[in-house]
């Protein structure tokens, strides 16, 4: 590309590492030509040179209560209510997003 994106946000942490393996061996520097994030925060975030910028996210809990809210309208089905539910989540970010700022 002849301008290339200021980052890239994957959708997990696995895919975020290829894309950092892929850029180095271009001769791209992370995070000071692109930066990358991912989704999950997997192990492998903390491993990866540089370590990843990541987004953690319940998922065991965003199983349960899925399962929980399919349940009750599997036995409820007179039910026309959705309800809309926030679980936390949470922003790590690590060296793979991190830029000096430029005076």
């Amino acid at each position: 590309m002849k301008k290339p994106p200021d980052g890239v946000f994957t959708s997990n942490d696995t895919s975020a590492v290829a894309c950092i393996r892929e850029l180095k061996q271009a001769g791209i520097k992370i995070p000071q030509e692109i930066a990358v994030v991912g989704f999950n925060n997997d192990p492998i975030s903390r491993v990866i040179e540089p370590n990843l910028t990541t987004i953690h996210y319940p998922g065991e809990e965003m199983g349960e209560v899925a399962a929980t809210t399919l349940i009750h309208r599997l036995k409820n089905t007179s039910s026309a209510n959705l309800n809309t539910m926030v679980l936390r989540h949470e922003l790590i970010v690590r060296q793979s997003s991190l830029r000096r700022k430029v005076n």
